[in-house]
C-alpha cells in the first residue's frame, strides 16, 4: 500500500487487486495512540474483467460459444451473472439495426456452452459478453462474425 499526501487530505494506494475480487477495508481516524472511535469497514467487490470466450464453430445459421470462468472467479464466487448480446452490424462498426438481443445467464447456470440460433447468412454480427459483479458490468469481450452462404 501506497500513502499520497495532497493538499486536499492523505490518499491511499492499493495495487495488486484482482478483478472482481472482494476487499475489505479499516479506515482509522484517530492516529494509532489516541484511538477513541472504532474503525469504519468497508467491503468493496472490483468490477470483473473482460470475460474468456472461446467460439466452438460458427455454421448452420448459428454459433456456438463458450464462456470460460476461472477456478479464482469461482471460488471468489463475486461473479452474479454474465449479460450475452448479440446484433447484426455493419463490417467495420456501426449497427445496422436497433434489434439487440440480450440474454442474462445466472451464474446458477453451471454449462458453459451456449448456441445462438436462428442467424441469416449474409450479415455480419456483434457478439458480446460481459460479466457482472454486485458492483456492476464489467467491460465486454466483443467479436464479429459473418455467415457466409453456402
Amino acid at each position: 500500500m501506497k500513502y499520497l499526501y495532497t493538499s486536499t487530505g492523505d490518499k491511499a494506494v492499493v495495487n495488486g487487486l484482482v478483478p472482481s475480487g472482494k476487499y475489505q477495508f479499516k479506515f482509522q481516524i484517530d492516529p494509532p495512540w489516541r484511538i477513541r472511535r472504532d474503525a469504519k469497514s468497508f467491503n468493496i467487490t472490483l468490477l470483473p474483467a473482460v470475460p474468456d470466450v472461446i467460439f466452438r464453430s460458427v455454421r448452420d445459421n448459428q454459433v456456438e460459444i463458450e464462456i470460460y470462468r476461472s477456478i479464482d472467479d469461482i471460488k471468489r464466487k463475486t461473479i452474479d451473472e454474465h449479460e450475452l448480446t448479440y446484433n447484426i452490424v455493419e463490417m467495420y462498426g456501426s449497427r445496422i439495426e436497433d434489434c439487440v438481443i440480450n440474454i442474462k445467464i445466472p451464474i446458477a447456470c453451471t454449462g458453459s456452452r451456449y448456441t445462438i440460433a436462428g442467424l441469416s447468412t449474409g450479415f455480419y454480427y456483434e457478439i458480446r459478453v460481459r460479466a457482472h459483479t454486485k458492483t456492476g458490468y464489467g467491460n465486454p469481450y466483443r467479436n464479429k462474425i459473418r455467415l457466409n452462404d453456402r
